[in-house]
């Protein structure tokens, strides 16, 4: 199984029950946080052929880009402070640092990837941004689990944004269906 994770945060998750007993030719596990990386680390002990990458993946050319986050809720972390705030965390809880960005295409070629079984996206409210961006022409992506409730805005789903990004996932060939997991939206290519 090829597999990439974009959005890792402490990786005890869905993704990870997923995953821990497939034969894995290829995983990669993107988290632009450092306090998360021995959590990572430790909960994928002993899985072969992964790769952690310490940087936030975007849809533009941007190297740089404030980040947020708050060890009152690490998983939404953020390019938007207030999506911490959509969550009820208080300002003065809100860490601000600035994180190094690399362009997903950028990241799959370095992985020389042109196939995966699997993508995963938990980017909290930019999972759109990144589908949007990336060529299916060039990358043949079977299976895609994005987290749709934050398409439109913090906490919002449903509006304009969530419409262009389904069809533009139905355009290139992916049969949309709600997943089991929560928050989230399934893609496969239907061939």
């Amino acid at each position: 199984m090829r597999f990439v994770q974009i959005g890792t945060s402490k990786a005890n998750d869905d993704v990870f029950n997923f995953i821990k007993d497939q034969d894995i030719e290829l995983g990669v596990l993107v988290e632009p946080l450092e306090e998360h990386k021995q959590d990572i680390l430790n909960c994928y002990n002993g899985v072969k052929n992964i790769h952690l990458e310490q940087v936030a993946v975007r849809w533009d050319e941007i190297k740089e880009v404030q980040f947020y986050s708050s060890e009152l809720h690490p998983g939404a972390s953020s390019f938007r402070k207030s999506h911490l705030l959509k969550h009820r965390v208080p300002m003065d809880k809100i860490d601000t640092r600035v994180v190094k960005c690399i362009h997903i295409h950028e990241l799959f070629d370095k992985y020389n990837i042109d196939y995966l079984d699997h993508l995963f996206t938990d980017t909290e409210g930019f999972d759109g941004d990144l589908l949007l961006g990336l060529d299916f022409n060039k990358y043949k992506i079977q299976h895609i689990v994005f987290e749709s409730v934050h398409l439109d805005s913090p906490m919002s789903s449903g509006g304009e944004k969530t419409k262009k990004v389904l069809n533009h996932l139905v355009s290139n060939g992916y049969k949309i269906e709600k997943s089991k997991w929560k928050f989230n939206m399934e893609a496969t290519l239907d061939e």
